[in-house]
């Protein structure tokens, strides 16, 4: 067993993997509040969470570079103390563009996260071993965000908002010191990775690369409905069904256990189902719940149960798509940092432009939204289709 799977180091990773999902959504149940507080429209306050995408997305570029030259583990220190720092002026802020604003900061930060855990999976794991150890490790990326809107309910209605970021500041701390057990698991550092024609150049590669651009786009479609269910389910399931925060957070715990299920899955399948066919059952089980979700809604069923437990299915299959995905395109990959900070700014940058242009709409009314994970679907099968040259 590789030294990056001994002891706590797993737990470590999973939280490093998960870190910017929980920075994104821990404060959902928040948003109506805070768009009262700060006299901004239920129209407008989802941005804060469009421009955290934001900023996670350029995030992903820039430790690709830093890890080749310093270092796994002090890139990933560097993106900690950013997203401290953002997190910190989350806190103090006044009014809400100053909030976007930190929150922008934050999730440059959070990015390392991200990037510099998939860095170290794919220097130490080659193959259905790396879907396999990403399955397991991903497993976080399930929970964790599910829990944090859990407990970011409740903080919301203890704290208010404020009391989300002050719980972030404090994660963030622990999981800065927590980090310094990891390995390093660059096999050499190179003197000349933060050269920019260098920098240009190897990202040029990468993004030259039509596995790791399909791949990446089809994985931003499984990101894209994470988060626009995020950023507009509050609204519906608070504003609309009339739950409240606390009741809101634990519901969330329903597509929590998709995910999870679906990382499960992926985990005892790596070996057995060769990328493609685990892609395809990851659309056939998302396309399950997505009809669900819209037969409930369609028959007049405008309750909690209707949004949440279809999502269940719905999460099961985007996260299938998600760990074959990501296995399959770092495997063909020999840049493993450059890789994986291609592949997560394709993945984010896909879920910003949907969760923007989802957001720009004044009102999401809960039919709409399963029309949109629908076009989504639709989309990622195009991409399959597209791909098969690829998985030979």
């Amino acid at each position: 067993m590789s030294l990056l799977l001994k002891g706590p180091r797993p737990i470590i990773l999973m939280c490093l993997l998960s870190f910017a999902s929980v920075s994104a959504v821990l404060f959902t149940p928040s948003l109506p509040l805070l768009a009262k507080e700060f006299g901004v429209n239920e129209h407008v306050a989802p941005l804060s969470v469009t421009l955290f995408l934001v900023g996670y997305t350029l995030g992903q570029l820039p430790y690709g570079p830093i890890g080749n030259r310093f270092g796994r583990k002090r890139s990933l220190s560097i993106g900690l103390d950013i997203a401290l720092l953002g997190t910190i002026l989350c806190i103090f802020s006044t009014n809400f563009w100053f909030f976007c604003f930190a929150r922008f900061i934050q999730a440059l930060g959070a990015a390392a996260g991200l990037q510099s855990s998939l860095t170290m999976i794919g220097d130490e794991y080659a193959g259905h071993r790396t879907t396999k150890v990403l399955s397991m490790i991903l497993l976080a990326f399930a929970i964790l965000p599910g829990i944090g809107t859990a407990i970011g309910g409740f903080i919301t209605e203890w704290y208010g908002w404020k009391g989300c970021f002050a719980f972030l500041a404090f994660y963030t701390l622990a999981l800065s010191l927590s980090s310094r057990l990891l390995p390093e698991t660059a096999k050499s550092l190179d003197r000349s990775a933060l050269d920019l024609g260098r920098i240009v150049h190897r990202l040029g590669v990468q993004f030259k690369s039509r596995s790791l651009l399909f791949h990446g786009v089809l994985l931003g479609m499984s990101t894209s409905v994470v988060y626009i269910f995020a950023s507009e389910a509050p609204f519906i399931g608070i504003s609309q069904m009339g739950l409240t925060a606390k009741q809101f957070g634990l519901w969330n715990l329903f597509p929590a256990f998709g995910m999870v299920c679906g990382l499960f899955s992926a985990t005892f399948l790596a070996h057995a189902l060769p990328a493609r066919i685990g892609i395809l059952s990851g659309l056939l089980t998302a396309l399950m719940g997505i009809t669900l979700l819209a037969s409930l809604f369609a028959n007049g069923y405008q309750v909690p149960p209707a949004l949440f437990l279809p999502m269940v299915l719905t999460q099961m299959g985007f996260s299938l798509c998600y760990s074959f995905g990501s296995g399959k395109a770092l495997s063909d990959s020999t840049d493993k940092s450059n890789a994986s900070s291609v592949l997560s700014f394709l993945n984010m940058g896909t879920s910003t432009i949907a969760t923007f242009i989802i957001g720009s709409f004044a009102e999401i009314a809960p039919m709409a939204l399963a029309g949109i994970f629908a076009l989504a679907l639709v989309f990622q099968w195009v991409l399959w289709l597209m791909l098969k040259p690829h998985h030979r």
